[in-house]
C-alpha cells in the first residue's frame, strides 16, 4: 500500500470527500464533541490556514487568538 498525500487550502475546506462526513459522524459520537464544535467554528470563520492529509496523519495550521498560528496533529 502506498502513502498518498492530500493538501487542502482555506479555499478547499468546503469540498469534502464522502468519507469525511462518515468520519465526522463517528468523531461526533465520542467525547470530543465540544472541541469539534469549536474546530468547525474556526473552519467556518477561515481560521484554518492549511490542512494536510498524509496516510493516517492529519496536520493543520490554525489561527487562534494568539499572533502566531498553532499546529494541530491527529493520527488515525
Amino acid at each position: 500500500m502506498t502513502s498518498s498525500s492530500t493538501t487542502l487550502s482555506k479555499e478547499g475546506l468546503g469540498q469534502q470527500p464522502w468519507w469525511v462526513a462518515e468520519w465526522m459522524e463517528l468523531i461526533n459520537s465520542y467525547r470530543y464533541k465540544k472541541r469539534l464544535e469549536r474546530a468547525w467554528i474556526y473552519a467556518r470563520e477561515g481560521n484554518v490556514l492549511s490542512i494536510r492529509f498524509e496516510g493516517r496523519r492529519v496536520q493543520a495550521r490554525v489561527q487562534g487568538t494568539e499572533a502566531e498560528p498553532y499546529k494541530v496533529k491527529l493520527w488515525l
